[in-house]
């Protein structure tokens, strides 16, 4: 595979250092007709001459090394292509992790070995194969970001340590290809895709069904605007979660909410031809589970990432541009080819009709349910003011908020970069700081708990307020397969806790209403929600496992379809 990607990536010369342990490699790159191989015996004379073939070609060039103290031999010439922006692909053969550091020859610590001075760097285990089954899928997501990275923007050195075991004469025929593994292409501009890229893509997009599917992302009329044109074409489908902060008609927000409310049978017909992704990570277990499976036959990402970001393992196009400089342009030339009446397909009409089916079915759930998390947030989301911002508390609560359409309000957001509970509080203080309407936060009690000190924050915001969801604990843990039947669930991982918020609220001085069901919750709310009187929390006490049991339930819906 490597070898295929070298080529596949334009290098066409390997310069070559005699070993054992790099015995596979050479056989590899021998046999890539596409490569010219050279063969030199000294690391430090190959490395600079490899970095010669690369400055004059243009295109790059490999250095393959076996393993031990050969690999820092090329240090001296991988850092001159460093500070030279020549783009040198380090590939060193090594031993078997369980042997490093065991007394055996030439087992030295390679991963990391170049660190300070490559751009990129991967270490592809000898047993991947063995304990992992997205081996491959892993290897080739690693290889194509490494040569991304070496060949295209800043441009330098990269280094792909190689781990293999014995017999290393072993010859085995792998079908290598577009079938098998692909080349992940890179495009990128200067802010703003180009007037014929956009084109270009359009007509790529002819024809075949379309699912833009949106994480998190700042507040952005523009991008906003471009994707409601794009959800109105016949092929294409916009599926947005609410902290992607897009108020667009047309467009699919809750994901959760929709796919756990459309049948197996029904999701199939949904499966698109290209998947194209933006923004941050997705909360939805559900949506990145169907889309794995599905495997659409393209996926492109668009924004600006350090990283290949593969997420559904199909990843053909990575577009380095910012999203609202992707899809205005994109929008544009897709309507003009569809008005031309050169797509025809109803699958943007499959997608509004199960989509409102699903919709229809989560009204009814939620109406016929108990007093409950679930119940608890989706009343408190009517009675919140849509002018205010929204954040969002990790565990369950994100996904309880996001199983509802939050367009309306001014902005969402959430700690999702990491998806820690740490700091939840800190971050709403500190957003409300610089927002002159209403800040609302909803956070379970175990994160709440975790940060309860950012209460004594020197100036809250009057225009903040709170909203815990007292259900005994961490109640992610009760919900979740892996954790709900353990015998140790509630006092190693629910962890409830005994503090008294009322007596804590007392003590910093901020307003505190509560509320154990819809009644008293609707009692409080207009005092709470209201401009004025200064910081407030409301805490809103449920059961842990009624909430629990209902949040299944409601994510098994299809299953009574």
């Amino acid at each position: 595979m490597t070898a295929w990607l070298l080529a596949k990536f334009g290098i066409r010369d390997v310069v070559i250092s005699p070993g054992s342990r790099n015995t596979p490699l050479i056989i590899a790159m021998h046999r890539e007709e596409r490569l010219r191989c050279h063969v030199v015996v000294d690391e430090r004379s190959a490395a600079f001459i490899g970095l010669g073939m690369a400055l004059a070609s243009g295109c790059g060039a490999a250095i393959v090394c076996t393993s031990g103290s050969a690999l820092l031999n090329y240090a001296p010439a991988v850092a001159e292509a460093y500070y030279r922006h020549i783009p040198l692909v380090v590939i060193s053969a090594d031993r078997p992790a369980a042997w490093i550091g065991q007394d055996d020859s030439q087992t030295i610590r390679q991963p990391g070995a170049l660190s300070n001075m490559v751009l990129a760097e991967c270490n592809l285990r000898d047993d991947i194969h063995k304990t992992d089954s997205t081996g491959d899928w892993f290897a080739c997501r690693e290889l194509n970001h490494v040569l991304l990275t070496a060949l295209f923007g800043r441009r330098g050195p990269v280094h792909i340590n190689v781990q293999l075991s014995e017999p290393l004469n072993r010859q085995v025929e792998v079908g290598v290809g577009e079938d098998n593994f692909k080349k992940i292409e890179l495009i990128a501009a200067p802010g703003r895709i180009s007037t014929s890229q956009s084109r270009d893509m359009a007509s790529e997009l002819s024809g075949k069904r379309v699912l833009v599917a949106g994480g998190f992302h700042s507040p952005d009329d523009l991008l906003g605007k471009a994707l409601g044109r794009i959800a109105r074409l016949p092929n294409v489908a916009v599926l947005v979660e609410g902290t992607a902060n897009i108020h667009a008609r047309g467009v699919h927000e809750a994901p959760d909410r929709i796919l756990s409310g459309i049948s197996d049978e029904d999701l199939a017909i949904l499966r698109p031809d290209v998947l194209i992704t933006f923004g941050g990570a997705l909360v939805s277990r559900r949506l990145k589970e169907w889309l794995r499976l599905c495997s659409p036959g393209e996926h492109w990402h668009i924004g600006e990432n350090e990283a290949t970001i593969d997420t559904f393992r199909c990843l053909t196009r990575r577009v380095e541009i910012p999203a609202a400089g992707f899809f205005p342009r994109l929008s544009g030339a897709m309507t003009h080819i569809g008005s031309s009446g050169a797509i025809k397909d109803s699958y943007s009409t499959r997608w509004d009709m199960l989509a409102r089916q699903a919709c229809d079915n989560s009204s009814k759930f939620i109406t016929g349910a108990p007093w409950s998390d679930l119940i608890a947030v989706n009343s408190l989301l009517n009675l919140l003011p849509r002018t205010a911002n929204l954040q969002l508390g990790n565990g369950m609560s994100v996904r309880y908020g996001l199983l509802h359409d939050l367009s309306g309000f001014h902005r969402v957001d959430s700690n999702r970069g990491v998806s820690g509970i740490d700091g939840c509080i800190s971050t709403a203080i500190g957003a409300a700081s610089f927002y002159n309407g209403m800040t609302f936060l909803i956070v379970g009690d175990m994160s709440a708990q975790y940060d309860i000190g950012a209460l004594a924050a020197a100036s809250l915001s009057p225009r903040l307020r709170i909203i815990v969801l007292n259900n005994g604990g961490g109640s992610i843990f009760r919900t979740i397969n892996s954790t709900r039947s353990l015998p140790e669930r509630e006092m190693y991982l629910c962890c409830p806790n005994s503090i008294s918020l009322a007596e804590i609220a007392e003590g910093y001085g901020i307003r505190y209403f509560q509320a154990h069901n819809l009644t008293e919750l609707k009692s409080v709310s207009n005092e709470f929600t209201s401009d004025g009187g200064g910081c407030a929390i409301l805490e809103i006490f449920t059961d842990g496992e009624i909430s629990a049991d209902v949040m299944r339930a409601y994510m098994s819906r299809s299953k009574s379809i």
